[in-house]
């Protein structure tokens, strides 16, 4: 996802910024090694996350019982997304970049956290153990 977003959808905006990036080998060679480290975290974070967050909805949580996305599937990858996406987005306040940059980092990552969550409840609805 990542890839295709960064790397294909935003290219041309981040042409327009390269003086801000690492050069294309260099990066290259960072990201080999690390983005498996900081995705691999994030994937266990985010899995912890969703248990207690699926965990507080079996108990009736109290707290925005009206909510129409409490219980829903959206729910959880959409705060996820509205949490990642705000600090992705938030890079504008420090980093002279496009506002158009920014606003699609946030609408990506949104959209990421969303797919997260429609995973995750595949995944624990199928093999949830009773």
């Amino acid at each position: 996802y990542d890839w295709y977003i960064h790397g294909t959808c935003l290219k041309e905006l981040y042409e327009q910024t390269k003086r801000l990036w690492r050069p294309e080998a260099e990066m290259q060679a960072i990201a080999t090694m690390w983005c498996p480290i900081y995705h691999g975290i994030l994937a266990i974070l985010i899995a912890m996350f969703y248990g207690a967050w699926r965990n507080n909805q079996k108990m009736g949580a109290v707290g925005s019982a009206n909510c129409p996305y409490k219980k829903s599937i959206l729910g959880f990858g959409l705060w996820i997304g509205l949490f990642t996406g705000t600090i992705a987005a938030a890079g504008y306040i420090w980093m002279p970049i496009p506002a158009e940059l920014a606003q699609a980092w946030f609408i990506a990552e949104v959209a990421k956290g969303v797919l997260i969550g429609i995973i995750l409840n595949f995944v624990h609805s199928r093999y949830e153990v009773a």
